[in-house]
């Protein structure tokens, strides 16, 4: 973005009391740069700080405070009167011709650390968290990530880890004191009594009376 003392360049209105204003240039180039008119006590953006300078009410307060044998009428009347503001103007015009706009101040310094921007989304800081070492931009590089698993492709390069249960016995779980089930064995089963004939209907019941 190009400063304001650029755009002014190419501003053929005329413009007084540059030395009033402040901008504030981010270091970190986060956000774009703030403006406070210390003459008028306002704080813009470049748009509307431009628009600000080349205002007449700007032009009025500076002659005001520096050169007030120029202008013998007060704020409220320029407002009500566009004659008035018309020849604020002409005197703003022949000003700049004598003594030129002025210089505008450049402070490196971050905007939300100013307090007349404190509060404004726009002069926060938009920082991009540093990535991890090793970290590429979408995550970890290929084959720096996720469980290593035994390839029987490559004997003894990634030794095979133990079951979900290699570290308990089987017999364990069957005991009451883990909350085990005492599943009967075939034996038991075949003597236990249970019908095992095929259910005729196929949809695994019986006929009634059967």
């Amino acid at each position: 973005m190009p400063s304001l003392g650029k755009l002014l360049k190419g501003i053929t209105d005329n413009v007084i009391g540059l030395q009033y204003v402040w901008e504030y240039r981010s270091p970190s180039k986060s956000v774009p740069p703030h403006y406070q008119c210390k003459l008028c006590a306002v704080s813009r953006l470049q748009h509307d700080m431009l628009a600000h300078v080349k205002g007449w009410k700007h032009s009025f307060r500076y002659l005001k405070k520096v050169h007030p044998d120029k202008v013998t009428h007060e704020e409220e009347e320029a407002i009500k009167d566009p004659v008035v503001r018309k020849s604020i103007k002409e005197v703003s015009a022949a000003v700049e011709k004598a003594e030129g706009r002025g210089q505008l101040k450049v402070i490196l310094k971050e905007p939300c650390e100013v307090p007349a921007f404190k509060g404004l989304r726009t002069a926060i800081p938009k920082f991009i968290p540093p990535m991890a070492p090793g970290m590429g931009p979408k995550g970890p590089p290929f084959g720096q990530s996720g469980p290593r698993f035994s390839d029987p492709r490559f004997p003894g390069e990634y030794p095979p880890q133990g079951g979900l249960l290699s570290d308990y016995p089987g017999g364990d779980y069957g005991e009451p004191d883990f909350g085990g089930f005492d599943y009967p064995n075939r034996q038991d089963s075949h003597g236990s009594g249970m019908d095992r004939r095929p259910f005729p209907d196929g949809m695994g019941h019986r006929p009634a009376g059967t």
